[in-house]
């Protein structure tokens, strides 16, 4: 038995649940939500020697006829394979667990619900609008029970939709690796994986249900860029599953990229900090001290806004807040 995560093997179940616990305390880290860095590399492959495609009209009809019934045997045994392929796979991180929204069928869906509800609603009002009452059972009632129940199936609709565009849109890194395995795997002419093609519209119909996971701002983008091979080095918190196609997917412990990260920004704040005081000291007054605090103040709310997922406003108030402490101390 082996570790889904890794590939790492043990010999009994006990070892492997202990396996999985410590993957368990990896989760529970800085980033609640994801389990992993991931990173995929592509390896080119070619057709092994004697595996050539067999061109089709070289086979005659009897025998077309005969292996007609193994063809589609074979054909539905590669389908559950490939299924269990995808599933494995994107059951390596959190942040791999993307699928397509629908967005355009859902949409109209709830419209074609909505138009049949808007016919009976007609129907009613007609019949509302009739003198005399209706004994039990008559079609007025009926047409309540049908109006009743497209209602209850329309309102569980809505919901279950607004639900759906709560989803957030996977991060590209994640789509691209997902791209890249499943072009490697021969998987995107594929019904299966079809729906990781490199498409405008598909790709707008995408969302991850790692809901949980914290978005990586561009400053831990940039580290992680550098520094993730060295982390594959530590083999009891990172893994790598090759497969037959050569490509190869690394998982790691990313907690080293969040606190390199912690540590670089500290850096900078400190430094956009202590130079413009440093500065002021030698340009107290004039334009010299105004382009100080001009420079310095922008700087910061640049630095906020590359390094965090601050809203707009509390960029705006953070850079106003900056800039008072700087002119105070021109005052001073």
């Amino acid at each position: 038995m082996h570790c889904i995560h890794c590939s790492q093997e043990f010999s009994n179940q006990s070892q492997l649940m202990a396996h999985y616990d410590e993957h368990a305390e990896i989760q529970r880290r800085v980033h609640p939500g994801r389990i992993y860095g991931a990173r995929y590399e592509t390896k080119s492959h070619t057709i092994p020697p004697g595996c050539a495609e067999t061109d089709p009209e070289q086979a005659s009809s009897t025998d077309r006829g005969k292996d007609s019934f193994r063809l589609k045997e074979q054909q539905t045994g590669k389908q559950t394979q490939r299924l269990s392929d995808i599933s494995q796979f994107m059951s390596q991180d959190n942040g791999l667990l993307v699928f397509r929204r629908f967005s355009r069928l859902s949409i109209q869906s709830l419209v074609h619900m909505q138009t049949e509800i808007a016919e009976l609603e007609d129907c009613v009002r007609e019949q509302s609008d009739s003198a005399g009452t209706t004994p039990w059972g008559s079609p007025r009632d009926q047409l309540m029970d049908t109006l009743s129940a497209k209602l209850e199936k329309y309102h569980k609709a809505l919901l279950l939709q607004s639900q759906l565009v709560k989803l957030k849109r996977p991060e590209d890194e994640f789509i691209q690796i997902l791209s890249d395995w499943a072009a490697d795997s021969q998987l995107l002419s594929e019904a299966d994986g079809a729906f990781l093609a490199d498409q405008p519209d598909l790709r707008r119909d995408l969302v991850s249900l790692d809901s949980g996971a914290e978005r990586k701002v561009w400053a831990y983008r940039v580290v992680e860029r550098l520094v993730w091979r060295l982390l594959v080095k530590d083999k009891k918190r990172s893994g790598a599953t090759v497969y037959d196609h050569g490509g190869t997917l690394y998982t790691y412990n990313d907690e080293a990229v969040a606190t390199v990260v912690r540590v670089v920004l500290t850096i900078f704040t400190a430094a956009l900090l202590i130079l413009p005081i440093i500065l002021l000291y030698f340009f107290r007054t004039g334009a010299s001290a105004l382009i100080v605090v001009t420079v310095c103040t922008v700087a910061v709310a640049v630095l906020i806004a590359l390094s965090t997922d601050c809203r707009n406003h509390e960029i705006l108030m953070a850079a106003a807040a900056y800039g008072a402490v700087m002119i105070v101390y021109v005052e001073h």
